[in-house]
């Protein structure tokens, strides 16, 4: 089993409207769900952008050290950052299990020590709060040709 751990942004800025904001949500997670299974993984774990950054922090750390089937950790714009400050503050035994690190529409965030790293601040072109969707297909089309 392999599991993939999600971390939202701030909820209040995927929409204006609690209705916008729960269905900007349901798209978000449906897309790394599709990118999971695209990759192999056997579970998702979400983290929610209603947490403070410290929450969502302390949340991925327990998560970290108590479950062994996490591989991947992706988050997107408070959520990366989130992800690049506890990932560089974890033990380098806990990092070297991930697969991959995940940081989307998180401006000033860099490669994470000993993790391969993906992290794009912006896509051009593309809405930061579309961001998401776009690469996870993306990066399903690119591997189906």
């Amino acid at each position: 089993m392999s599991t993939l751990v999600f971390l939202h942004g701030i909820y209040n800025r995927y929409a204006d409207t609690n209705h916008k904001r729960d269905a900007k949500v349901a798209e978000i997670e449906k897309s790394v769900k599709d990118y999971a299974t695209f990759k192999g993984y056997n579970d998702v774990r979400f983290i929610s952008g209603k947490l403070s950054q410290g929450e969502q922090q302390r949340q991925l750390r327990r998560i970290l050290n108590l479950d062994n089937r996490v591989v991947s950790v992706f988050g997107f714009s408070r959520g990366g950052y989130s992800v690049y400050r506890e990932l560089n503050a974890t033990p380098a035994g806990i990092r070297k299990k991930l697969k991959e690190a995940i940081i989307l529409g998180s401006p000033g965030t860099h490669n994470i020590i000993g993790v391969p790293t993906i992290n794009h601040d912006y896509i051009k072109g593309v809405s930061h709060m579309n961001m998401v969707q776009y690469w996870t297909s993306h990066q399903i089309k690119e591997a189906s040709h």
